[in-house]
């Protein structure tokens, strides 16, 4: 039974969708600003994506937020894409005919299809959240890419070009599943993702069966195994890892297991980067289609890795760049170099027989009814003060960067003596606390790693020191706090 609305009742719809006074769809090149031209012509860039056509006779890259088209010889590069938006990670579909990308062009990155000889671009992923570094199926007929949600957690996904899409792996939080690589003949998609500290296993290579949906772990070594790519004839999986201090690039035969290093002295890849790996460690690099060459860049050129040999040439560009830079809004916040300033975060606070004591933008207060005075008033970061009643005496901890950290006493009934050092050890302290009768400190103080090389944050071995009248120091045990640092709160 088919359903015909009457005339007038059309008209009425028609009429009443503009008053709804719904947003117009956001236009990335609809500019709002004054803006101002950036053009230059260039022959290198930095962290260019790069792929070969399936005939071999050309090049596609990413540079500076545009995609480019020149031949595999080299040359005068073509710009296939113009206006605000920022796109990247290009791939030529199996037939040569299409190109996926990444672009925020949408008002967030999506994956879209640029149909070659035309300017028609077509948005292929669709999905709620973030979409981006698409593959190909062998086919054609799908594609294969990462998404996030707003909480940052990744997944990745199968798209039919013809309508239905699949999740193939759940990743956690900063956990990207990037370079999806399908194998021609053994029913298998390769990818990596991030699975821990880069000298204990960075990287890994995973696989998911088509066929099972399983997911294995295909390749786990120190150093990491990351962005993999298979050549044309299946045979053979290159990929990017950290040797030492080293990015280099690996072939690792899937028939015997052997690997060789084929080229030493790639850019620094972005192993430690976080949420900087959400693309992968290193732009795109391809096979050609003969299976000889592996075009990537690196040194800020695009080159021919020679498979065989591992020798290398350069492939020669020269692209013109045009972008819009759209002024900053800024606006002037006087920062006044004395007087007053209004204060909203308030830490340790606690009521003590001379008054309220608490910390501000890193001194240690006391306010008295409505005298505020600052004890510290030093360039150094305090926090964490606690108080004893018996001696009058604020003890707190310090941080500067070029001294580390430290415990001091300042006696509040002799106000114009300094304060005393308590602690003896450079370190992180924090999480003060007075024994009842005010005789024994005790604090948490960092067990050596700032010294070698790790940063505050990530800092979770302590040891719980002890303190008495005679001010010697005494360790107590060792504190393992994994979660979070104690001494941030």
């Amino acid at each position: 039974m088919r359903f015909r609305f009457p005339v007038a009742w059309a008209a009425v719809v028609l009429v009443a969708t503009p008053a709804l006074g719904q947003a117009p769809a956001f236009q990335i090149d609809s500019i709002k600003a004054p803006t101002k031209p950036l053009d230059f012509t260039t022959t290198e860039g930095t962290w260019i994506g790069v792929d070969v056509s399936p005939d071999g006779q050309r090049i596609v890259f990413d540079l500076l937020g545009h995609l480019y088209e020149m031949p595999f010889a080299g040359g005068d590069a073509v710009a296939l894409t113009r206006g605000r938006s920022f796109n990247h990670l290009p791939r030529y579909s199996p037939d040569g005919t299409r190109i996926l990308f990444t672009s925020d062009r949408s008002g967030k990155e999506e994956i879209w299809m640029l149909y070659r000889g035309t300017d028609s671009v077509e948005k292929v992923s669709k999905m709620p959240n973030r979409a981006f570094a698409a593959t190909w199926s062998r086919d054609g007929r799908a594609i294969y890419l990462a998404a996030m949600d707003l909480g940052a957690r990744y997944s990745g996904h199968r798209i039919d070009l013809y309508g239905s899409r699949t999740e193939l792996v759940t990743g956690g939080v900063f956990s990207s599943p990037t370079h999806w690589s399908e194998h021609p003949t053994n029913g298998k998609v390769y990818f990596s993702q991030p699975s821990g500290p880069i000298y204990q296993s960075g990287f890994q290579i995973k696989t998911y069966d088509l066929k099972t949906a399983e997911v294995a772990t295909y390749i786990d070594r120190p150093g990491g195994a990351a962005d993999p790519v298979l050549s044309p004839d299946g045979k053979t999986l290159a990929y990017v890892h950290r040797d030492d201090t080293k990015t280099v690039l690996v072939l690792h035969d899937l028939a015997t297991q052997s690997e060789r290093v084929i080229r030493v002295g790639l850019d620094r890849d972005r192993m430690e980067a976080g949420a900087g790996v959400t693309f992968g460690i290193y732009p795109n690099y391809a096979w050609t289609p003969d299976g000889r060459e592996i075009v990537i860049s690196f040194g800020g050129t695009l080159h021919a890795v020679d498979v065989a040999t591992s020798r290398d040439r350069p492939i020669p560009f020269r692209a013109a760049v045009h972008r819009d830079l759209a002024q900053t809004i800024r606006f002037p916040v006087p920062i006044p170099a004395s007087g007053t300033a209004k204060t909203r975060s308030h830490r340790w606070g606690q009521r003590t027989d001379q008054g309220v004591l608490y910390e501000a933008l890193g001194d240690i207060y006391l306010k008295n009814g409505s005298q505020v005075t600052n004890l510290t008033a030093s360039p150094t970061l305090e926090s964490s003060p606690v108080y004893d009643r018996a001696s009058k005496t604020v003890y707190y901890a310090s941080w500067r960067d070029d001294s580390l950290g430290s415990v001091w006493a300042l006696s509040l009934t002799l106000p114009r003596r300094p304060p005393a050092r308590i602690s003896t050890q450079p370190s992180q302290y924090g999480s003060l606390s007075l024994s009842p009768d005010g005789r024994t400190l005790a604090y948490l103080r960092g067990s050596g790693s700032l010294n070698r090389g790790d940063d505050l944050e990530s800092q979770n071995e302590f040891d719980l020191i002890t303190v008495g009248p005679d001010r010697a120091e005494r360790f107590v045990t060792k504190v393992n706090w994994k979660a979070t640092n104690p001494l941030a709160s």
